[in-house]
């Protein structure tokens, strides 16, 4: 997984990504440095594999204040996610959780990954810290990022974010959580 601040492909146009986003106080930022320094002299491919596997079980288990998991709060981030899609990219599917947000997003011409992460945080943090009486941080400065393969990887990676509220036990069938969809594809 990388983060959006790294470097990021000038030409996106058709890649696929898997975005999370996760709120500010939902893993501290010791409980993450620390998982990187366990992961330093790993082998490479199992620090990749593992330290999303980490932080996924973290996020599911429900740190911090859930915020997300306020009706009006999950509805301002909805909100924010289908703004950007069809003009910086087609969302191919997405999932609001109580502390985070997965998005697998298909990039359109001529829109950079950062810039426009950055700006789906700002306008959902703009709209929710306002729902929650509060101001400053909402989103935590880093977001995962994940290339996503076309065909099988692709399903994958839709069926994950579709039944990431059944594997956290917020509903007993993915059909049930409110706060998720999926596009199929042109």
């Amino acid at each position: 997984m990388g983060k959006v601040s790294e470097p990021v492909p000038h030409e996106l146009a058709g890649r696929t990504h898997l975005v999370t986003l996760y709120l500010v106080d939902s893993i501290p930022w010791p409980v993450l440095d620390q998982w990187q320094r366990e992961l330093v002299g790993a082998d490479l491919e199992v620090a990749r594999q593992q330290l999303p596997l980490r932080i996924e079980r973290y996020l599911n288990s429900g740190h911090g204040a859930c915020e997300l998991s306020r009706p009006e709060v999950a509805e301002v981030v909805r909100a924010a996610v289908l703004a950007g899609a069809g003009e910086s990219y087609d969302l191919r599917s997405w999932v609001i959780m109580p502390n985070h947000v997965h998005l697998i997003l298909r990039w359109r011409p001529g829109h950079l990954l950062a810039p426009t992460i950055e700006r789906l945080k700002a306008d959902s943090a703009a709209a929710a810290n306002p729902l929650l009486g509060r101001s400053g941080p909402f989103w935590a400065r880093e977001t995962f990022v994940e290339d996503v393969a076309e065909g099988e990887a692709l399903a994958q990676a839709v069926e994950y974010v579709r039944a990431n509220p059944v594997a956290a036990g917020l509903c007993a069938a993915a059909e049930d959580w409110p706060w998720a969809g999926r596009e199929e594809p042109a």
